[in-house]
């Protein structure tokens, strides 16, 4: 069908979970779910019928915004604005959360670079990584400046390790690109859209 170049988008989480630092494109693939596996098979499924042509698999960090519902900070502001208290286990399980908006602009930013080789895969988010805790206050102290005032935060011990993020460097390099929000600003955006 005359198409040149196939960008397909997977996901960092083929990276596993219990990582000691941020993945490169390197890491090694650790398969922990239905979802992994099948990300990872379409990457593999891309090699095997691309390979005549130029391709690249996006493995986007966990993306963010006003529909993603099943996010953490989407299902922390529903509690909230439902006046409930927020109850936190361990606290320092690691996120790094890519905006909607950045991912979609970077995946633009690579279809302009139509004229130069492209790596097997990218990494796509952003350098920032904040604990569960840290989100959770970020996300009680945005609410209050609108009024929602009751939540608490509840923290129970617990030592659970979660690291989902990523070494951005390689994509950041080749296309001279950064993610434009921070995490505060995703944040405060998801809240104006979806109960302001």
């Amino acid at each position: 069908y005359s198409v040149k170049r196939i960008i397909n988008v997977s996901s960092q989480s083929i990276y596993g979970l219990q990582r000691k630092k941020p993945a490169d494109e390197l890491h090694e693939i650790v398969l922990s779910s239905p979802y992994t596996t099948g990300k990872y098979c379409t990457e593999v499924v891309c090699e095997n019928l691309f390979q005549w042509g130029i391709y690249t698999n996006i493995r986007l960090s966990t993306t963010i915004g006003p529909t993603t519902k099943e996010r953490v900070p989407n299902k922390l502001f529903d509690q909230i604005v439902r006046g409930s208290d927020l109850t936190i286990k361990g606290g320092h399980q690691q996120f790094s959360f890519l905006d909607v908006q950045d991912a979609a602009d970077a995946l633009v930013c690579l279809m302009r670079y139509d004229n130069i080789p492209w790596e097997i895969a990218y990494n796509i988010g952003t350098n920032e990584a904040h604990s569960l805790l840290d989100i959770a206050n970020m996300c009680v102290h945005i609410a209050k400046e609108y009024g929602y005032n009751s939540t608490q935060i509840k923290l129970i011990q617990e030592d659970i390790v979660i690291v989902n993020q990523t070494d951005v460097k390689l994509f950041e390099q080749e296309f001279s690109w950064k993610a434009r929000y921070n995490l505060k600003e995703s944040l405060n955006y998801i809240f104006a859209q979806n109960y302001l």
